[in-house]
């Protein structure tokens, strides 16, 4: 990952949000234009709430794919979207 020269400038948070914003887009997430923007992602707090609700999936090994992938612990490299998207809407209701 390369980091902005003028990085130094930059608040603690601000930082966090920027390494954060890196790993999300190293994992997949799309970018407006085909171009890396920190400052578009969403907040790093939004992110590690989807993430644990992917690793929950995953662990759960609830999957759409067909065959279902999963390794020898029942855990899957392709979580269905569908839980992953219930598990956020019951988050989002507590």
């Amino acid at each position: 990952m390369f980091v902005d020269p003028q990085a130094g400038a930059m608040s603690q948070e601000d930082a966090r949000a920027c390494v954060i914003a890196g790993f999300d887009y190293l994992l997949g997430v799309p970018v407006a234009g085909g171009r890396f923007d920190w400052k578009l992602f969403p907040d790093p707090a939004a992110s590690l709430v989807l993430l644990d609700h992917v690793r929950q999936c995953a662990h759960a090994g609830k999957t759409n794919h067909a065959p279902p992938l999963r390794n020898n612990r029942g855990i899957t490299s392709l979580p269905s979207l569908s839980c992953i998207r219930a598990g956020i809407a019951a988050a989002l209701k507590d």
